[in-house]
């Protein structure tokens, strides 16, 4: 072996070394600093942990049993010795260990990311690969029997799909939401109920909206009423939502039965807008199938339709304005 190269291989293990040690350093000062500002907040830990039952003696107890007495510097040192060690310490909330309480977060941002993935398939068979950029991003990340997983998905996404159910909302909620965080979706017999508790008769080409629309069911149950009234004829659908996971969910719901609409990822309450996703019908071959259009921030008919709703119907704008109020729901069991 030359010295050239002896001299190249130690500059590269350096330069690892180097950027190994520099990575280390930085990740010491952030946490040094989230310490800090941590120690900056008002109040004490000890008592926050104990709430209301907490008392002089109790806190003093806490506070000496988790060593919140001790210097901050001294208290960091010790985390990092531990953390080393693998221990993170405690949350003080729960009284559970860190690494334990990062598991459930942990785990449920590795199946959104499985459903995002399975979205993006679905959605480009549908379009007919014309959303071929999310698959190609998708393809990059899984080998050849992977991607043959992905597209076992899309076919029983669609078999399950059928007669306007909604099979993806449940996955969701089993999967990742459990109901948390207002990700509970109508059930499906009650989104049935509302469908047939409007006094007008649902007809075809009219057209329904769910701002928060989830995963979509409510629409669907909408649809379904239409086309059971109707010989299979469709309303026009229109739904919005800010979790661009639900909005795919709903375009992906909606494309499998044949509805036609627009499907906005947008902010109802700021009317902050930044996609949509527009569904048309065209007959092949004696069956209408759907065409998938996407519009990128502000190109959207669903924003101007609430707001001709709003300046049509004067009477309409008056009674919001003057009855609108913030009010909080209380449940008595």
């Amino acid at each position: 072996m030359s010295p050239n190269a002896d001299r190249t291989g130690g500059h590269r293990a350096l330069r690892i070394l180097s950027r190994i040690l520099l990575f280390a350093i930085s990740l010491i000062f952030t946490c040094l600093l989230v310490f800090l500002a941590l120690e900056a907040l008002p109040g004490d830990a000890a008592t926050q942990r104990l709430g209301l039952q907490a008392t002089p003696e109790r806190v003093a107890e806490l506070t000496q049993q988790y060593g919140l007495d001790k210097p901050v510097l001294y208290r960091f040192v010790l985390w990092c010795a531990h953390a080393l060690q693998g221990d993170f310490g405690t949350v003080l909330a729960s009284g559970l260990p860190v690494a334990d309480a990062m598991v459930g977060p942990l785990a449920r941002t590795g199946v959104i990311f499985a459903i995002s993935l399975v979205l993006d398939v679905c959605l480009y068979y549908l379009s007919v690969g014309m959303l071929a950029e999310d698959y190609r991003r998708v393809e990059k990340r899984y080998k050849p029997y992977e991607m043959e997983l992905f597209v076992q998905m899309f076919y029983r996404v669609s078999e399950y799909s059928e007669g306007f159910c909604d099979v993806l909302g449940d996955m969701f909620m089993e999967c990742v939401s459990h109901g948390n965080n207002g990700q509970f979706f109508t059930p499906i017999h009650v989104a049935d109920l509302m469908a047939c508790m409007g006094e007008n008769r649902l007809k075809p080409k009219q057209s329904v909206c769910d701002s928060c629309c989830g995963s979509g069911r409510m629409l669907l149950s909408a649809v379904k009423k239409c086309a059971e009234e109707n010989d299979g004829g469709r309303l026009f659908c229109y739904g919005s939502d800010i979790d661009l996971i639900c909005v795919k969910m709903t375009v992906v719901n909606l494309m499998m039965n044949s509805v036609p609409g627009e499907v906005a990822w947008m902010n109802t309450l700021t009317m902050q807008h930044w996609r949509s996703y527009h569904i048309d019908l065209q007959l092949i071959a004696g069956v209408w199938l759907p065409i998938l259009k996407i519009t990128e921030a502000g190109d959207t008919s669903f924003v101007r339709k609430l707001e001709n709703a709003m300046e049509d119907n004067s009477e309409l704008k008056r009674s919001i304005q003057s009855n609108a109020r913030a009010t909080q729901l209380t449940f008595d069991f």
